[in-house]
């Protein structure tokens, strides 16, 4: 991560993640960062994973909605055990297409309606 910050060539780097820490007073993320020419993969993409890892008391009183709000409370199996990695079971929309917009700043996808 320091080299990419170095060379400023943190979103021209292929094939491997990048990880980026974002604290702020009212609200943490971690942000993974991927792109490939599709040499390797045999397409081009562009991948974008990020999760809250804090949150303070006065953003958890809002109301969420959309992606967030599926994650905002920790979900369970029946016998009580804290699902933290099943999408599955943690998401409402069970596939990527779901989750995908049609343009660089759109906010509707298929799994915000479920």
């Amino acid at each position: 991560m320091d080299d990419c910050v170095t060379h400023d060539d943190l979103f021209l780097q292929t094939g491997t993640w990048e990880t980026v820490h974002i604290e702020t007073p009212l609200i943490s993320f971690i942000v993974e960062y991927r792109q490939s020419n599709g040499e390797a993969e045999g397409c081009n993409f562009q991948s974008l994973d990020a999760w809250i890892t804090d949150a303070s008391p006065e953003i958890l009183e809002e109301t969420w909605e959309g992606i967030l709000g599926e994650t905002r409370l920790p979900k369970f199996y029946a016998d009580g055990n804290h699902i933290l990695n099943d999408r599955g079971m943690i998401l409402l929309g069970k596939g990527d297409c779901g989750y995908e917009i049609n343009e660089e700043s759109g906010v509707d996808f298929g799994a915000r309606l479920l």
